[in-house]
């Protein structure tokens, strides 16, 4: 019985492609695995996994779908969520490996239903698994995760390379991405840009500017919320008043407006 693992990288980032890799072994060959400690890409540190790549890639057959991101634009702009583009990406290595059963790191909040979407999608009777985290459960998928995991990062490191430009990971909360983006011009994207996310489109709203990089004309203002919003948690902080419940007093949260757990007795 041949047995293919599948995941993909680059999902969220705002930068680069998005990549969906499938591994297929024998099923008595995925001890290998195992013995080379395959696990989780995203507990590794990329050297051990460029090795492991190398490892996996030796001892299988594997596939790689690359979607770049002028394609996941044309096809959000055709309504194709990413769901479904990656439903289609998925879909096509299966029918390509063949394979007897497919284990899948699901991307969807049901399982179960994400396994009958896929099964509509493919040409011959297979079984199939879909199940969260399942890079962590099965090794064949945890190869599956570092091939892309790995090939993402080489796309990555190639357009830093070509474009003369660091931008971190291309996630739109790494402070290297906001920094980068905040420096290009909104009107004149390269085409390496996902110009269809949410980020992209609040930085053409506002001008080019996110939030940490816009020119703050009402800093006194802006800087006070900024560390009310970091600090309304701590119960001594200026946010946090006095409320009477019964006899006891308790601090809630000007900013939340949520009692706090800590509460004294009435002095």
């Amino acid at each position: 019985m041949n047995i293919l693992g599948i995941d993909e990288a680059g999902r969220g980032p705002v930068i680069g492609p998005l990549i969906i890799a499938g591994v297929i072994l024998p099923k008595e060959k995925i001890r290998t695995l195992e013995k080379l400690q395959v696990k989780d890409s995203k507990k590794l540190t990329p050297r051990k996994r460029t090795y492991l790549a190398k490892k996996i890639k030796k001892i299988s057959k594997y596939y790689i779908k690359r979607i770049d991101a002028p394609t996941i634009d044309k096809l959000r702009q055709e309504s194709i969520n990413l769901n479904e583009i990656e439903k289609n990406a998925i879909a096509d290595i299966i029918n390509r490996a063949r394979p007897d059963h497919a284990i899948i790191d699901s991307i969807d909040i049901k399982p179960r239903r994400f396994e009958k979407e896929i099964k509509k999608l493919i040409k011959y009777q297979i079984s199939i698994r879909a199940e969260h985290r399942a890079d962590t459960k099965y090794s064949i998928v945890s190869a599956a995760s570092i091939v892309a995991k790995d090939q993402r990062e080489r796309e990555i490191e190639e357009i830093k390379r070509k474009y003369k430009v660091e931008f971190g990971s291309g996630y739109p909360n790494d402070p290297l991405t906001k920094k980068f983006l905040s420096q290009l011009d909104m009107n004149r994207l390269p085409d390496f840009i996902r110009k269809s996310w949410a980020t992209i489109k609040n930085m053409q709203k506002t001008g080019g500017f996110l939030d940490d990089h816009r020119p703050n004309t009402k800093s006194h203002h802006n800087n006070t919320r900024n560390v009310q919003k970091r600090r309304h948690n701590h119960l001594r902080h200026y946010t946090h008043r006095n409320i009477r419940l019964g006899p006891i007093y308790r601090k809630k949260c000007i900013i939340c407006a949520k009692f706090h757990t800590s509460a004294h007795q009435r002095s």
